[in-house]
């Protein structure tokens, strides 16, 4: 599965409820409970999901040594996904031959009582052809259970799996599931330190000059009202914000679970893709420049952001210190892509099993690290720190120049989401 090998792309999916908080055998039997075919109704479903132990769709051998890590903190699953419908054509098909053959016993003619029958024997055969079974298309979606940190990752970010994945694990597991987008995490950010009123009434920041033909002075992120969270623009902002910090050479603390702090470094060192948040200036997909630039610092980019787009999805590298993540960020959605995730030279004395253990803590630690940047943002965003990098970032968008450092490189700027504590805007504005 991706999560044990190769590149890893994830949508965060977080866990409510009452749903396990580690994996023990009780749960790894609700899990092969709840495979496909166990407990199922005799009538073929056009859309039928059940869990699987990872390997393939019709592999149901759940077992600790193939899908508990982290002392159980932590499981790799599947979540298999069977559509069986019949094709239009066929249905079609179906129902002109049993209007032909009804209309043969009623003289030639098809009378409105003819038209009932052909259309009752028509669904009996779409039924007979949903049974046969020689219809389905069976999927299956990568997932790591993160049930310790109260989360699922998972490779598949589809409206439609997404949708089956929280179906069935409320159906088999007790519990409830909801997708997170930036502003969902920044919500749940906040919520852990009991301060989301500011989250209440903000709006979208300004940074350059507002475009001809804006319908208002501050922008509002047209993407985020097509089925997301109208706050969803957070991720944005975020985005921009370390852009301009990496250009300035600043390096980020953020404390992660348990209470680790560490200073992430980042670099835009992949695509790039801005759009207008007035939405009245479209949107541009910038590659590296064929002489090796990165896309970040390319004149298109410098262009885009100088009148006013912001970055919607970029490609990072981002380094705790010790290890380093390449990725794709989309930031509003929050999706993860393409991450290629840190190797190190005793990788290859490691046996099968103790390698999908590193993974899965590096796959974990990356998301915590993504939480802890959020989280430094927020801090920055919603305290009196916003008033001096507002105004810096606005200034860098608008000349282009290399950006003053906002911070003093040991500044401590961000506390844990589970913590209470000094605010980041007090160590910002020390550097004002």
């Amino acid at each position: 599965m991706p999560m044990t090998r190769g590149r890893v792309s994830f949508a965060r999916v977080a866990i409510g409820g009452d749903a396990p908080r580690s994996l023990n055998g009780d749960t790894l039997a609700l899990l092969e409970a709840g495979v496909i075919g166990v407990g199922g109704t005799a009538v073929s479903q056009e859309i039928e999901a059940g869990w699987t132990a990872g390997d393939h769709v019709f592999d149901h051998s759940f077992a600790h040594e193939k899908n508990t890590f982290s002392a159980g903190g932590c499981g790799l699953l599947g979540l298999r996904i069977d559509t069986n419908r019949v094709p239009a054509e066929i249905k079609r098909a179906l129902r002109a031959q049993h209007e032909t053959a009804v209309a043969e016993t009623h003289g030639g003619t098809l009378t409105r009582s003819g038209k009932r029958e052909a259309r009752d024997l028509t669904e009996h055969a779409v039924l007979d052809e949903l049974a046969s079974g020689k219809h389905r298309k069976s999927a299956a979606a990568d997932l790591m259970w993160d049930a310790a940190r109260g989360v699922v990752l998972s490779a598949a970010a589809g409206q439609g799996v997404i949708d089956a994945l929280r179906a069935h694990w409320k159906a088999t597991l007790d519990g409830s599931l909801m997708p997170e987008s930036a502003g969902g995490v920044a919500w749940r950010l906040a919520s852990a330190r009991g301060d989301t009123r500011w989250l209440e009434d903000v709006r979208p920041a300004v940074f350059t000059p507002v475009p001809d033909g804006a319908a208002s002075d501050r922008p509002d992120a047209p993407w985020c009202h097509a089925g997301g969270a109208t706050d969803d623009w957070i991720g944005n902002e975020m985005l921009l914000w370390l852009w301009y910090s990496a250009e300035a050479g600043d390096g980020i603390a953020v404390t992660l679970d348990g209470g680790e702090r560490v200073e992430a470094e980042i670099v835009f060192d992949g695509p790039i893709e801005l759009e207008c948040p007035w939405g009245v200036m479209g949107k541009v997909a910038i590659k590296a420049h064929e002489e090796g630039v990165a896309a970040s610092r390319t004149a298109e980019a410098r262009e885009a952001i100088r009148i006013g787009k912001q970055p919607r999805r970029a490609g990072l590298m981002i380094s705790d210190g010790e290890q380093a993540w390449r990725l794709t960020l989309q930031a509003d959605r929050w999706l993860i892509s393409g991450c290629e995730l840190p190797k190190d030279e005793t990788d290859d004395e490691l046996d099968p099993r103790e390698l999908v253990e590193v993974r899965v803590e590096r796959i974990r630690r990356l998301d915590a690290l993504l939480m802890g940047l959020l989280d430094a943002f927020i801090q920055i965003r919603s305290g009196d720190g916003w008033s001096v990098v507002q105004p810096r970032i606005a200034e860098w968008a608008r000349t282009g120049e290399r950006p003053s450092r906002i911070v003093p490189p040991n500044a401590e700027i961000a506390v844990s989401p589970l913590e209470s504590g000094s605010s980041v805007s007090e160590t910002a504005a020390v550097s004002s």
